[in-house]
Formats: C-alpha cells, sequence, structure tokens
C-alpha cells in the first residue's frame, strides 16, 4: 500500500486560482468567507450543504453514565467513567463525489 501524501490547504488554493481565472487572493477569501458561514451556522446546529460536493451536520451525543465493564484485554471488570453530552460534526459526502473515487 502506498502512502500519498494529502493535499494541503494552500495547494489547493493554488490549484484553484490555476485552474479558475481568480487570483489567489480571491481564493483565499473565499475559504475564509466559506470558513465563517460554516460556522455561522453550524453554531446555531444548522446543517450545511455545499451544492453537489458535501454536507456538514451536527450531531449531538448524549451523556454516558459511569459503568463497569469487562477489558477486552485482560478479562477483567474494569470501571469507565461518565462522558458529559457533547456535540460533534458528521460529514456527508454527496453523490457527485462519491462517484469520482
Amino acid at each position: 500500500m502506498s502512502s500519498k501524501k494529502s493535499l494541503t490547504k494552500s495547494e489547493l488554493m493554488n490549484e484553484l486560482a490555476e485552474k479558475s481565472s481568480l487570483k489567489l487572493k480571491e481564493v483565499k477569501s473565499v475559504f475564509e468567507a466559506l470558513e465563517s458561514v460554516l460556522a455561522k451556522e453550524l453554531k446555531k446546529g444548522n446543517p450545511v450543504t455545499v451544492a453537489g460536493m458535501f454536507k456538514v451536520v451536527v450531531k449531538n451525543k448524549p451523556a454516558r453514565p459511569a459503568r463497569t465493564m469487562k477489558s477486552p484485554f485482560t478479562g477483567e471488570m474494569i470501571k469507565v467513567s461518565a462522558k458529559p453530552a457533547s456535540k460533534g460534526i458528521k460529514v456527508k459526502a454527496m453523490k457527485v463525489v462519491k462517484e469520482m473515487v
């Protein structure tokens, strides 16, 4: 299995600037605007869809009480601490992106 290097944000911006008629500064401002819109909408709990690419959704994770369970490594009973409720995000690829792979 080959380990391929992932595309960095700056490499992505440079490539988008090359392939479009936009300047690098304009591409950077688009990314900054996208970040601020995502942050604002996700804080409200609203899902955000980037047309044809992906959908970002806030997932509420419920609190879990403390419990005892069997350790999968040693087989002895261990105590697992409680976890408070939290929020996370889920990014779902749209059909077009799934078909690219």
